[in-house]
């Protein structure tokens, strides 16, 4: 009944319990008892990787080396994450090249095949991070004190109490599903809502939420819930923070996009209702376009409701994550995963707001590390204007709902909403069309040989893009917005190389992967006379020897990525 609530987004957590794509070295992993650069190039190419007695190589580059001149990178990074790609043996490798210059403009259905998600038994306890806030929290005033809120919104209400059903768990929120007679709630309250670890910057992050659905409620057509009273401290008879909210009727627009893959409706059907997502969506999306600023951080509101001032945020820190990960027996404390940043005068400081240099630098470890700070700097940003505006903190499918023909019913979980820049904004694409680019999870194959987890082929994540972008460039209520992204900065198109950038500064699981794609595509669209090698670049910079002619190329093939529909 309540299947649309939000699910742990978490990159490295897939299905019903916890899958950790633990990420080792890559000349440590093998395939049927044979080290991986074998697997893919044959044993004639062992020379060459210098292997060593135990089967791997002192040479780490040389393998990732010959993958990329083989153009069979993506299956060494399959192998390396332990999830199959196409080229391996057994399929048919030349069927990826032929999806991906197939004519774009429109969509072959005849590759939407049925799938089958692994719902194998787990031991994970999904209450977990939630018992200490459990233990405070006075469940049984629930029914009474929902009673009493719904009375001051409805003074015909009967008084008779909702029904309480069983709590469902977000990644850093509990939900209780409230059933009046007549209507749903839900009531939210968050994971630190306890004596011992409530603050004051998630304090702030949860009065900023509550008041941000009250602003699209009065100022915008965005179906948002809908507030109906929110404690942003533990002073209150339920002895913990909460948001009380309208609860949005519809199905996980994630149900409806893969909805060709499970049978709820044949190809073509799926493709139109795919499309009519994203037409309501981009509709909603250009809303919020009016709320900008010249910072940004966490937004701030006056006495009437208003927004005025930007202030410090809270964002995950995947460092910190990643290290907690580390000899640990389970699930580490969510509370590691925060860090406290911001607020920003430049959109630059709040892409590397947590990049940190590697804490064990060799000089190849530092050229990425270099590589991606220049990729970053050479973003584009307004000319004009204000440079952040405000945004859906988690743009991805499971926030979304809709009908079941794919019409847009609400937009929910505004969970840490912040002013960001441009690029990671309100006309951003949304998360789920750009993860062709993200080369740390994509994992498209042939249907007879797809994971759990679900991808488009490339070319069809390229055709979605450019209808979105279309929905988004038309149809504006403000005139001036459109003309503004047509004529000076488009934001849309930008956001695809920002996005993946963005991760791949926060994420540090991510950050090789995602350059070694994009320099594969800067390399692909350079105009010069010189080969872009992902690991000559990097080396290079890694040793202060790259050459003006190398990193002049570099910066006018990254920069005409902008003038393209990729």
């Amino acid at each position: 009944m309540f299947n649309h609530l939000p699910k742990p987004p978490l990159p490295t957590i897939r299905g019903c319990g916890i899958v950790v794509l633990v990420l080792v070295p890559a000349w440590l992993v093998y395939s049927s008892g044979v080290p991986f650069y074998k697997t893919i190039f044959g044993q004639r190419e062992e020379d060459e990787a210098q292997v060593d007695a135990d089967g791997g190589t002192a040479d780490h580059q040389a393998v990732w080396k010959m993958a990329w001149k083989k153009g069979k990178a993506k299956e060494a990074l399959g192998i390396f994450m332990e999830l199959p790609f196409c080229g391996e043996a057994g399929h048919d490798s030349d069927q990826v090249d032929k999806d991906e210059d197939e004519d774009d403009d429109e969509l072959n259905f005849s590759d939407v095949e049925a799938e089958t998600d692994d719902d194998s038994d787990c031991d994970y306890d999904e209450f977990q991070s939630f018992r200490p806030l459990l233990a405070e929290l006075n469940t049984d005033h629930l029914p009474a004190f929902a009673s009493r809120i719904r009375q001051q919104h409805d003074p015909d209400y009967n008084g008779k109490p909702p029904i309480v059903h069983e709590p469902l768990c977000g990644s850093f929120n509990i939900c209780f599903p409230l059933e009046f007679e007549d209507v749903r709630w839900i009531v939210r309250f968050p994971w630190n809502g306890t004596e011992a670890k409530w603050d004051e910057i998630s304090a702030v992050a949860l009065e900023t939420e509550a008041r941000t659905l009250r602003l699209l409620e009065t100022e915008t057509t965005i179906p948002a819930p809908r507030l109906y009273d929110f404690c942003a401290d533990k002073d209150n008879e339920l002895n913990c923070p909460y948001i009380f909210m309208s609860f949005i009727e519809g199905v996980s627009l994630y149900d409806i996009w893969w909805g060709g893959l499970d049978g709820r409706h044949s190809a073509k059907t799926n493709h139109w209702c795919r499309r009519r997502a994203l037409e309501g969506i981009a509709s909603a999306m250009k809303q919020l376009r009016k709320f900008s600023s010249d910072k940004g951080g966490s937004v701030h509101f006056n006495k009437e409701g208003k927004l005025s001032t930007t202030g410090p945020m809270r964002v995950l820190d995947f460092n910190a994550i990643s290290d907690a990960w580390k000899g640990c027996d389970g699930v580490p404390d969510i509370q590691v995963g925060f860090q406290t940043v911001g607020p920003f005068t430049k959109p630059i400081e709040a892409y590397t707001c947590t990049l940190r240099p590697p804490s064990r630098p060799s000089e190849f470890a530092k050229g990425v590390f270099m590589l991606l700070k220049l990729l970053i700097s050479w973003l584009p940003t307004p000319e004009d204007g204000d440079q952040f505006d405000l945004t859906h903190p988690d743009f991805d499918l499971q926030n979304i709902i809709v009908s079941e023909e794919g019409e847009l019913r609400g937009i929910i979980d505004w969970d840490n909403v912040a002013m960001v820049p441009r690029a990671l904004g309100s006309e951003r694409y949304p998360c789920w069309l750009t993860k062709d680019w993200d080369f740390s999870t994509y994992r498209y194959c042939l249907p007879e040989d797809r994971q759990a987890g679900r991808d488009d082929r490339p070319g069809a994540y390229k055709y979605y893009r450019s209808v979105y972008r279309e929905f988004m460039a038309t149809g504006c209520d403000e005139a001036s917005s459109t003309e503004l992204r047509t004529k000076t900065y488009d934001a849309t198109r930008v956001s695809l190389v920002a996005d993946n950038l963005y991760l791949a500064a926060r994420d540090p699981a991510t950050t090789d992967h995602i350059l070694l794609y994009m320099v594969e595509k800067i390399a692909a669209v350079s105009s010069a006379d010189i080969d872009l090698d992902f690991f000559d670049i990097v080396n290079d910079l890694g040793d202060g020897t790259l050459v003006d002619e190398i990193k002049d190329a570099l910066h006018d093939a990254f920069m005409s990525l902008f003038t393209m529909d990729l």
